[in-house]
Order: C-alpha cells, then sequence, then structure tokens
C-alpha cells in the first residue's frame, strides 16, 4: 500500500515528461487502519494527492439513511461545524520515506454524485449520496481547472502544472475536528488546525488564493509562459543548478490583516519504482527573509497533533512558509 509502486514512478515521469498536465489521485480510503496508509499512487511526488473531510449540514442531510441526521436542521443543531472535520476512513500519512500525503483534503463524506442504472440502455440523471477520497478528488480537480481558467482568462498566461498544485497548496485551510468527540475525524487522531501528514495543508478554498479587483489581497507567481504556449516553452521557466540561489524581491505595501503565504512547487525526474530511501531527487530550499534579517523558514512535515514546527524541507517537492500577520514590517521589501 505505502510503497512508491511502479505507478507511481510512471505518473512521476508523465508529469515530469508534461509539465502541463496535472495528475491528481485519491489518497484511500484506509485511514481507520492508522497511519502510513497513504495507498500508491498517492505517494508519487509530483502529483496532487486528495484525502477527504465532511461536508457541510446539506450534504450529510442528502444521506437520510445515514446514522448521523435526517435533515439540515437536525445536522446544524448537534454538530458544531461539519465542514472541519476529517472524514474518518480518509487515509492518514506520511509517506514510506516521511513525506506529507495527502497533499490536501476536499469535501467527500457526502457528496451528491452520479447514480448510474445496471441496465445499460437506461437513461437516467438521478444522483446519490457517496463518500470516499474518490469523491474528494474530482471534486479538487473541479477546482484545479478554475484554477487553470482563471490564469488563462484574468492573467492571460498558461499555468504549468506545478503553478496549478501551487495555487491549489497555497489556498489549503487546515481542519480542525470540532466534532471529533462526537465521533467524527479519526481515532487515531484529532486534528487541531495545523497542517499535517494526515490532512497535508488542509481544506482547498480558491477564495483564499484568486484575487480580483475587489480581493483585499494580492498573488504573485511564477511558473507560466504567455501567447501560443508550446511544451518546450516551460522549459525556459526560472531554474537553479546544483548550489545555485534564485531570488525574488517584492515591496509589500500593507497586509491589510492577512498573511504572508510563500509556497513552491516543482516538479522532477520520477525515482526507481519501490525505492528504500527518500524519493526526493532535487531538493529545493524555500526561505522568506524580512528587510530586518529576519529569515522564515516552511512549515515541516508533523503527524502528531502538536503545533508543526518550521525548518529545512528535506523530503517534499512542495514548500509553504507562513508568516503571521503583524510578524514583519510590512512597506518595506
Amino acid at each position: 500500500m505505502n510503497a512508491y509502486t511502479t505507478t507511481s514512478r510512471d505518473m512521476d515521469r508523465y508529469a515530469y515528461d508534461h509539465q502541463d498536465f496535472l495528475i491528481l489521485v485519491a489518497a484511500g480510503n484506509s485511514g481507520s487502519a492508522g497511519f502510513y496508509t497513504i495507498g500508491s499512487p498517492a505517494t508519487a511526488k509530483n502529483i496532487l494527492s486528495v484525502g477527504a473531510s465532511m461536508t457541510n449540514a446539506f450534504g450529510l442531510a442528502d444521506d437520510t439513511s445515514g446514522p448521523f441526521c435526517g435533515s439540515v436542521g437536525s445536522c446544524t443543531s448537534y454538530f458544531v461545524d461539519m465542514a472541519a472535520n476529517l472524514a474518518s476512513f480518509s487515509s492518514l500519512g506520511p509517506t514510506f520515506d516521511e513525506r506529507m500525503k495527502p497533499d490536501i483534503v476536499a469535501p467527500g463524506f457526502y457528496v451528491s454524485s452520479a447514480y448510474s442504472s445496471s441496465n445499460p440502455s437506461q437513461q437516467t440523471c438521478a444522483v446519490e449520496a457517496k463518500a470516499g477520497t474518490s469523491m474528494a478528488t474530482p471534486v479538487t480537480a473541479g477546482s484545479a481547472a478554475l484554477v487553470r481558467q482563471y490564469f488563462v482568462d484574468f492573467e492571460g498566461i498558461i499555468p504549468m502544472a506545478a503553478l496549478i498544485r501551487a495555487a491549489i497548496i497555497h489556498s489549503a485551510t487546515p481542519l480542525s475536528d470540532p466534532d471529533w468527540t462526537r465521533n467524527f475525524g479519526n481515532d487515531y487522531i484529532q486534528l487541531n488546525g495545523y497542517p499535517d501528514t494526515n490532512q497535508g495543508y488542509g481544506l482547498v478554498s480558491l477564495q483564499n488564493v484568486l484575487t480580483f479587483e475587489d480581493s483585499p489581497f494580492d498573488m504573485r507567481y511564477f511558473g507560466a509562459c504567455s501567447g501560443d504556449c508550446e511544451e518546450d516553452d516551460f522549459e525556459d521557466m526560472p531554474n537553479v543548478d546544483q548550489d545555485d540561489v534564485f531570488e525574488e524581491t517584492f515591496n509589500m505595501a500593507t497586509n491589510g490583516g492577512y498573511p504572508l503565504i510563500v509556497t513552491l512547487v516543482w516538479h522532477e525526474p520520477a525515482s526507481s519504482s519501490y525505492v528504500s530511501g527518500t524519493a526526493l531527487i532535487n531538493d529545493l530550499d524555500l526561505t522568506v527573509e524580512a528587510a530586518d534579517g529576519t529569515v522564515f523558514l516552511p512549515i515541516s512535515p508533523n503527524y502528531d497533533t502538536g503545533a508543526p514546527t518550521t525548518g529545512v524541507n528535506r523530503l517534499d517537492t512542495a514548500e509553504k512558509v507562513l508568516i503571521p500577520a503583524g510578524s514583519i514590517e510590512w512597506g518595506t521589501e
């Protein structure tokens, strides 16, 4: 189950060879068995691995035969915030080599899905309530499609798959399992609002990353080409060689009460299938330095319930620095 299989290798190879193609994989539904239950090929490096969160009262009430609540009213009157809970079945990380998987979570319990007929000649438009990380993954795929459309329509660029993956991870808000004492979430661990290897960076929320004219924050990005892009155009993106440093400087005018978040994602060559050591090949390190010389490091993968530490990440192809509002002096580079 939790291994870098031939399929994991093949997905990484395809994603690396086709930099405009984003692959999404369901994390698996074995979370009730505990940690290290991420399934292959969700162990691949260049893909977006998706776990499942609970849904809101309307989604849960769709399952009228379920054990929790039969109506929206009974759901909302009993549970605190169902959408902030991890689904009990969602496979938990980390990977065999301690990488953070899943990357993010999305609603997967319950989701209204197509109800197909057993009769192939019968046409039906019926839906039914479904649960699983295989429900959360198409939800996230839809989000990824919207991110790509945003870059094409509003920014006039063609995004690399790594940029779309970065936007999804950048948008995520960690879950806290407020209804864990009422048998929601996973019995092995109660999430506490911090990124970890059980939910990744948290619940996808595109309103946290895509900006419009009335948005209270700004977004800067790299990893795209303009005009009629060809596959080779992505090779002209900023790159670094061994021991090189790539720097960008921004002037932060105001924070508006928002944190500063910087996310780095890259796609790299596939590792050997069933590698016994660390699967990572190209170790890039993200740091953010304020004008006063203060250096901020990425969130470190963590699979316990304590607050995450920060430090150099030697494992993953995604790194995220989160600087709380008020932690740096705004108006300077």
